[in-house]
């Protein structure tokens, strides 16, 4: 009888347990996992979810950036991260397509076992720039010059497996063109070489790249959704400029290790919701050039399980076609 008593005990405990950890939670600083050098969307991103997430939080969180390998560095680190809530990471797509890439080889992470994904913070399409040198004003200048150059002209990504990397692949597939990938440690890095011709051609955010653009700079020819910008209205969209079909974003969000509470994750999955609702937000994604996305932990999940399907066509045994 006693027994039996003590694990019922044990069971309540369990019971309460995560709803406890919550309503302390959090007692010390946390961190946040960026994979990428400062200066790109997702470190500036994640820089503004985190000085808003120490107002409801009452802790600082402290932006802590880890680059190399498209984030691939970083996820490893949060995978092997205690579940507490204290550690935590932002996710981008190359998280994701590094597995297509790499095969499930090389990546210190599985994407389905080692995460708990939270919220997203935002979705944003890319616009592609060029270096002002370069003898073109549109895409089909571009693709022109593509083919009759064949393998001669470069373009600067964030690393292998970026978001970079499969928006000019896809471009290549749709085009027929060959233009040769340079990755870099960051899209920061990238924009800066694309800037002094080092390559000829990158993708940036509106966040990263707006300034340079203002400046002339970096030349932009297209954006990457199937409509164009408010905030760049007189820039085409892929479609637009004579790609049929193309059309593409990058969503950014903040994951946890696995098997952090589940109250934790619905914390601060809440918490980012409200934030991305709010009208300074509301005003600054504007600015940034970004849509604010509002889903559930598990919508979050299936949103990331997505990715793959959706470039996998793009990969033949773990190549671009």
């Amino acid at each position: 009888m006693l027994i039996r008593y003590v694990i019922a005990f044990i069971a309540g405990l369990g019971f309460f347990l995560p709803d406890a950890i919550a309503q302390n939670y959090p007692t010390r600083p946390l961190r946040l996992l960026v994979g990428f050098p400062p200066g790109g969307s997702a470190d500036i991103l994640a820089r503004v979810f985190a000085t808003e997430l120490e107002k409801p939080l009452g802790q600082p969180m402290v932006v802590e950036n880890r680059p190399g390998a498209d984030g691939l560095l970083a996820a490893g680190l949060l995978a092997k991260a205690p579940p507490d809530g204290y550690t935590l990471g932002v996710v981008v797509p190359g998280n994701v397509t590094n597995l297509l890439l790499y095969k499930g080889k090389d990546v210190p992470y599985d994407v389905a076992k080692d995460f708990a994904p939270i919220a997203p913070m935002a979705t944003t399409p890319l616009v592609l720039v060029v270096t002002p040198s370069l003898p073109v004003n549109s895409v089909k200048d571009l693709i022109a010059l593509a083919k009759a150059k064949s393998g001669a002209l470069n373009y600067g990504s964030a690393g292998h497996g970026s978001s970079h990397q499969f928006f000019t692949e896809l471009m290549n597939d749709k085009a027929g063109t060959k233009i040769t990938h340079v990755p870099y440690q960051g899209g920061g890095p990238a924009i800066r070489a694309t800037m002094s011709g080092e390559v000829a051609m990158t993708w940036v955010s509106v966040a990263s790249g707006s300034a340079q653009i203002q400046a002339g700079t970096l030349k932009p020819l297209a954006t990457s959704l199937k409509s164009r910008l408010p905030s760049m209205p007189n820039v085409p969209t892929m479609i637009e400029s004579g790609v049929p079909g193309y059309a593409a974003d990058v969503w950014l969000g903040i994951q946890a290790p696995a098997g952090t509470p589940r109250p934790i994750i619905a914390r601060i999955n809440a918490e980012m919701n409200s934030i991305s609702k709010s009208p300074p937000m509301l005003d600054r994604f504007s600015k940034m050039g970004m849509i604010p996305m509002y889903q559930t932990p598990e919508e979050f999940t299936a949103t990331i399980a997505d990715e793959a399907a959706k470039w996998s066509g793009l990969l033949k045994n773990g190549e671009f076609r």
